[in-house]
């Protein structure tokens, strides 16, 4: 009997286990102790079989490299750290974000293979945010070369002996290729209530960040820690959580049915294809997933003479790998593109097996027919506009709006906690984010229309209610409901009551969850002729605001009194 007992809290206990890991971070203020922190919990990632490209260090990127300098356009070979720093090199104030680094084809041979499929020598820089909620642990790697977009097209084939559709991948080797690219993982760790418990990871696959919570997270325990498992898609390095999924769309077919539709037209070489839909994906498994032009072999095979992905332990030290401090560097001096814009030729030519006939110079034709039936340049266009140079991202370094590759460097956590905010509202939980880019100083540009408030319902917007401090010295320091026609609501007599309040404001929601030490603005209620409106009112409001953010925790109570917040997170571009 006592035996069952035993073996009964044993399994328990590792029940219990299984479904959380805690690390102590009581050091975390320490340099040293962080780095330790974060090597318990760093990331084990997963390349594909057919990737060519594999991440590189700072230091071995910038000795295959020249940087471009914008204000005088000379150029430094071979520069260290301490050019981007702005400790050699020009000033600071000559800086700019056309500064740019020319990547030579040495750094995208670099090949940090070992013994079986193992990388080595590779660092993952690890940035940290904090909020008094969450401590955010974010690993990134530096990535010479992005390489061939893989899409996903329906096909049929005229006389075909079925007439089903054939979903068919392949590489379009002009679409996406550039230079220079961070990859990151964040582990989300909780910083209040069960300090240093894992409670998810944030991946970022092409600017967009997803929170997996740690119930569905895929991990080894190796090495005495907890290691999400990542996998890196072919060529472009998305990322996702291993076992999520073979492929993983990025595009609409919609987006790309002028394309699909202007293809078809010009493809007359090929009477027979005809592309019923066509998608970008990234694929992170080679498994029975469709013909797939590969212009290389694998960088490893298995001892069956099979492909075989390669495997990153981020953590291990004693293979050369490890943990490094990206923050005390000073890199936020380095305003410029971590690659050079260049003209990519592609290798598509005539793909063979069952594919298009995906001719470049079609393609190109399409792209730029379809830009102007959409009424403007788009992506493809950008892309494949003849001889044109490919435009790499502008903004591409560690203070920058646009890389989700690096921490952003505020107080709050803001694109990791909105990640986690976004699943637990797809999860039916009461957290709606709203986007409000301001891009100028009028009022129209900084109004939130109430029609974005989806989860109240049009018909009675009146009759839901958020608590405010009135602005008027009545009710001066009283917290009272208000309906959003900016009257007060008797939540006894379940009606509305006394004449409108003016110049009302939102009270800022600082709960338990997040503390905002220096809040930029508030929200005002607008009623006019044309409707009734959210304001977002920003005192000393300027150039110098350019990419900043702010975030508004806006709670709306229902008549069944169930509440909803609204997480508005303002960005200003000005």
């Amino acid at each position: 009997m006592r035996i069952t007992k035993y073996l009964a809290l044993i399994w328990l206990f590792m029940a219990t286990s299984a479904h959380s890991f805690t690390v102590n971070i009581d050091n975390k203020d320490d340099p040293e102790g962080i780095v330790s922190i974060a090597q318990k919990v760093a990331p084990q990632y997963f390349f594909h079989a057919y990737e060519q490209t594999f991440p590189i260090s700072i230091e071995t990127l910038l000795s295959h490299s020249t940087i471009q300098w914008h204000h005088n356009d000379q150029v430094t070979e071979s520069p260290s750290i301490a050019h981007l720093t702005g400790e050699l090199g020009p000033d600071v104030k000559d800086r700019h974000d056309n500064d740019h680094i020319i990547i030579g084809s040495e750094a995208l041979a670099h090949r940090p293979i070992g013994e079986r499929n193992l990388i080595h020598d590779t660092p993952i820089y690890l940035t940290v945010r904090e909020s008094q909620k969450r401590l955010y642990l974010i690993y990134s790697m530096l990535m010479p070369f992005s390489d061939c977009q893989i899409f996903r097209a329906k096909i049929y084939q005229q006389f075909h002996h079925s007439q089903a559709g054939k979903r068919r991948n392949f590489e379009w080797c002009n679409a996406a290729k550039h230079y220079g690219d961070w990859e990151t993982t964040t582990v989300v760790l909780d910083n209040q209530n069960q300090p240093g418990k894992v409670l998810g990871i944030v991946t970022v696959a092409h600017g967009k960040e997803i929170f997996t919570p740690f119930d569905k997270v895929d991990a080894s325990n190796g090495n005495g820690g907890w290691h999400p498992r990542i996998a890196v898609s072919l060529n472009t390095h998305g990322l996702y959580p291993k076992g999520s999924g073979k492929l993983h769309y990025t595009s609409k077919a919609s987006d790309l049915k002028p394309l699909v539709g202007l293809y078809n037209t010009y493809a007359v070489t090929q009477p027979n294809w005809k592309i019923d839909w066509l998608q970008t994906i990234d694929l992170t498994s080679s498994e029975d997933l469709g013909q797939l032009v590969k212009f290389s072999q694998p960088a490893y095979r298995n001892s069956q003479g099979e492909p075989e992905g390669l495997v990153w332990n981020s953590w291990q030290a004693h293979r050369g790998n490890g943990v490094e401090r990206l923050e005390g560097r000073n890199l936020e001096n380095w305003q410029g593109r971590w690659g050079q814009t260049k003209s990519l030729a592609t290798n598509m030519g005539q793909p063979s097996g069952n594919v298009p006939n995906v001719d470049d110079a079609i393609l190109r034709h399409a792209a730029k027919d379809a830009a102007n039936l959409l009424g403007g340049v788009n992506w493809f266009a950008k892309l494949f506009g003849g001889d044109a140079a490919i435009d790499v991202p502008k903004f591409n370094s560690p203070n920058s709006p646009w890389d989700s590759g690096w921490a952003k460097k505020d107080p709050f956590g803001n694109v990791y906690a909105l990640a986690e905010d976004k699943y637990y509202a797809e999860q039916g939980e009461s957290i709606k984010t709203i986007n409000l880019i301001i891009e100028g100083y009028s009022l129209d540009q900084r109004r939130i229309n109430l029609k974005q408030l989806k989860a109240i319902g049009q018909k009675n917007l009146h009759r839901w209610t958020v608590p405010v401090a009135a602005a008027d010295s009545t009710y001066k320091g009283s917290h009272k409901p208000l309906q959003l026609n900016g009257k007060y609501w008797n939540t006894q007599r379940k009606k509305s009551e006394g004449s409108q309040l003016q110049h009302t404001r939102v009270q800022l929601q600082h709960d338990d969850s997040y503390v905002f030490s220096n809040p930029l603005g508030e929200i005002f209620w607008q009623h006019n002729g044309d409707g009734r409106y959210l304001v977002y009112q920003a005192t000393g409001m300027d150039k110098s605001w350019n990419n900043r953010q702010d975030v508004i925790y806006l709670p709306i109570t229902k008549r069944d009194g169930k509440r909803v917040t609204y997480r508005i997170f303002v960005q200003f571009k000005l």
